[in-house]
């Protein structure tokens, strides 16, 4: 019931509150990719621990697809190479949703509602080759056919599993699969992260129709109980990211991205303004919080047809409010 309320109050309409601005940076650099046939698409990419590299799906949905090319890591510094990453799973369809680990030692990617896991390269982690952990080797699959969302424990040795059946988590080395009593939501097309305590998850769940714009609330809910809480009571947005510190990030309609307080919040980061016809989104910060990176998507005929991958110095991390305010 909680839970209903907060996401019926998010479609309210309220005054936003003055913010204060962040201090100017460099702009961030586009890195350059390798040409691929088509017009390739890039999905939301994911830091190395220390940020000199990123990790991302890549594809093309008008050529050929194939697993080759599907996954690449590239370096943020000037001039670095990128390169592909072994993968396996389903040999159609484009939604990869890569995701390293804190630690950086595995990735987990979604395959056609698959999940499978591997060592990152030059990690012994296990498994070193691509693993599926869901849909179950073995017994019944309680999430369904496809899993929305995944995001990674702080200590990498589990992965919060989302759809639109309900929730669970999943042991990596023994694929042990434990649902969750949380409410089962859509959350298709939308937005999750899991928070630094294992408890807690921040979504945005979409909304659609004529006029869509800005997105909607933030809600933060315990998986574990289901009862859930607004992050911002104010304001909308299309995406949630996690800083290192467990500060939530929402990124709003026009691009920008907004570190959360409850019914305060402060800009983090307003990138460059993009070419007409453009948006920017699916960022990523690293886990050391000094790079920040994040995709721009040219349209034509309302359809995305290029997509560049930009990376620069992250503002510093914001303090949290005082007591009391």
């Amino acid at each position: 019931m909680v839970l209903a309320l907060l996401l019926a109050a998010s479609g309210a309409s309220t005054t936003p509150r003055a913010d204060p601005k962040p201090k100017a940076l460099s702009p961030p650099r586009e890195l350059r990719l390798p040409a691929l046939p088509g017009s390739p698409l890039i999905g939301p990419p994911s830091f190395t621990p220390n940020g000199d590299r990123l990790l991302f799906a890549r594809f093309a949905p008008d050529a050929p697809l194939s697993h080759d090319g599907r996954l690449w890591l590239v370096g943020t510094a000037a001039g670095a190479a990128a390169e592909t990453v072994a993968v396996d799973g389903p040999n159609h369809g484009g939604d990869f949703q890569p995701a390293l680990s804190r630690d950086g030692r595995r990735i987990a990617y979604l395959a056609d509602g698959e999940l499978w896991v591997r060592a990152a390269p030059g990690s012994s982690a296990a498994p070193r080759e691509p693993t599926r952990l869901y849909p179950p080797k073995e017994g019944g699959a309680p999430l369904g056919e496809g899993i929305t969302h995944v995001s990674w424990s702080r200590d990498g040795t589990w992965l919060l599993l989302q759809s639109p059946r309900g929730w669970a988590r999943v042991e990596v080395e023994k694929g042990e699969l434990a649902p969750l009593t949380a409410p089962p939501l859509d959350l298709t097309g939308g937005s999750l992260v899991l928070g630094l305590d294992g408890v807690h998850a921040a979504f945005v769940r979409p909304r659609s129709g004529p006029g869509w714009q800005n997105g909607a609330r933030i809600v933060v809910l315990n998986t574990e109980t289901g009862r859930g809480q607004l992050a911002d009571f104010d304001n909308d947005y299309v995406e949630v990211l996690l800083l290192p510190d467990g500060q939530l990030l929402g990124e709003d309609g026009g691009g920008a991205l907004w570190s959360l307080h409850g019914r305060q919040r402060t800009l983090y980061f307003r990138p460059p303004p993009a070419p007409s016809g453009a948006t920017i989104g699916s960022y990523a910060v690293s886990p050391d919080a000094r790079r920040i990176a994040y995709v721009v998507t040219q349209t034509r005929g309302g359809l995305p047809f290029r997509c560049r991958l930009f990376s620069g110095v992250a503002p510093a991390l914001p303090p949290w409010p005082k007591p009391g305010h």
